[in-house]
């Protein structure tokens, strides 16, 4: 008889690593729920073999119902803002309030109901600067300010490993692809001679396209507990980005 497939329920499962996420999971025979805020979202996660469901990530309740029955519980909820706006006062309050307040609230459903994994989305950019030398996963996080809710985030999932589960934090890099709204910011930039790059045009810049993303979160659900930079194989500098995209634009 075949093991019974792995039930996962994601948060964040419309967004820009949320959909390369959810074909990368289906296609691996796992059980896919997704969270949807729309019924034209819930309709893109069907098409892809996932089962849409309603809920509010800040209600504890509600998102410990819709964890019921998982095997795994994955957060890559997060709120963006664009390019022109990022910057701006505030504009990251609601991404760090997904980072905390519903992190936690995501982590402490999967205990809850007895899923024995916790993904949780981060960043491989909160370090501190340290030139050209390499950087693992055992280097002390310093976010930028305003990002520092990747902290609680982080700590989520320990606690998960720490009560018996696995906690996986993916640390991701700069997404590009098709999908990735920042890349068409910087596109769009190019066009007006207009670079989005900042900072030393010779500091290397870690990214990762969004479909790469999507299977390192299906890699996660076999992963030991831990962080994990989910990075390409070799950082680019900022020189060579700006170049590739104004060649792309």
């Amino acid at each position: 008889m075949s093991p019974s497939p792995t039930r996962v329920l994601v948060a964040g499962a419309t967004g820009v690593v949320g959909l390369p996420a959810v074909r990368a999971l289906v296609a691996g025979g796992h059980e896919v729920t997704g969270v949807a805020r729309s019924a034209a979202k819930a309709d893109r996660l069907r098409a892809e073999g996932a089962h849409p469901v309603a809920v509010d990530l800040f209600d504890p309740v509600a998102v410990k119902d819709a964890a019921a029955g998982h095997d795994v519980v994955v957060n890559l909820a997060t709120h963006v803002p664009p390019t022109s706006k990022a910057w701006r006062a505030g504009a990251w309050a609601e991404n760090e309030r997904l980072r905390t307040e519903a992190s936690t609230i995501l982590a402490d459903a999967a205990l809850a109901v007895g899923a024995t994994r916790f993904v949780q989305e981060a960043l491989a950019f909160a370090y501190a600067d340290h030139g050209d030398a390499w950087i693992d996963e055992d280097e002390p996080l310093d976010p930028p300010e305003g990002l520092d809710g990747v902290r609680t985030a982080e700590a989520n999932a320990r606690r998960v490993t720490d009560a018996g589960g696995t906690g996986v934090v993916l640390r991701f890099g700069n997404f590009y692809g098709p999908t990735a709204a920042h890349t068409r910011d910087q596109w769009r930039l190019a066009r007006r001679r207009i670079s989005s790059t900042l900072g030393p045009l010779d500091a290397p810049w870690s990214v990762i396209h969004t479909d790469d993303a999507g299977t390192a979160v299906a890699a996660a659900l076999s992963a030991p507990p831990g962080p994990y930079h989910v990075v390409d194989d070799e950082p680019l500098r900022r020189r060579e980005l700006d170049l590739a995209i104004a060649h792309a634009a």
